[in-house]
C-alpha cells in the first residue's frame, strides 16, 4: 500500500510559475479534506481535451505515466477523460463507476492495482462546456 504523500511545496524554480502553484495549492488543501496517496494534476487545452502545461504529479512511480497515457487513447474503460469532459457529471471514482467491482477496469487491473491503488477519482474542471483541467 503506498505511503501517504506529505504536502507539496513549490521548489524556488516553480515559485515564479503562477499555474504550477495554482495546482500546489489545490492539491494541499484538497488534501486536508480528502487524504490521498497519489495525484496527477493537469492542465488542459479546452479545444482539443490534451493535457498540457502546468502539471503536477504527486507519488507515482516515474515512468509510469506514459503507460497512463497511452492508455487513456488506446484503451476503451470507464471514466475517461474525455467521457468526463462531456458527462453531466464531471466527476466520478473508479469504485462508483463499476458498481463496486474495480477489476471491470482495465486501468484498474494493468495499472492501478499493480501500482497499490484501490481507487481513483477522476474529475473535468470546467466553465461553461469547456473543460481545463483532469485531476485524478
Amino acid at each position: 500500500m503506498p505511503q501517504p504523500v506529505p504536502a507539496v511545496r513549490p521548489q524556488p524554480t516553480e515559485a515564479g510559475d503562477p499555474g504550477r502553484r495554482i495546482l500546489v495549492t489545490a492539491s494541499s488543501r484538497l488534501r486536508r479534506a480528502v487524504p490521498f496517496d497519489a495525484a496527477g494534476w493537469f492542465a488542459v487545452d479546452p479545444g482539443t481535451l490534451l493535457p498540457t502545461c502546468p502539471v503536477l504529479i504527486e507519488n507515482v512511480v516515474p515512468g509510469r505515466c506514459e503507460d497512463y497515457w497511452l492508455r487513456e487513447g488506446t484503451v476503451e474503460d470507464v471514466t475517461l477523460f474525455r467521457d468526463l469532459a462531456r458527462h453531466p457529471t464531471p466527476a466520478a471514482t473508479l469504485l462508483s463507476a463499476t458498481g463496486g467491482n474495480p477489476r471491470r477496469s482495465a486501468r484498474y487491473r494493468d495499472y492501478l492495482e499493480p501500482n497499490g491503488f484501490a481507487d481513483e477519482l477522476r474529475i473535468a474542471l470546467r466553465v461553461g462546456d469547456r473543460t481545463w483541467g483532469w485531476p485524478c
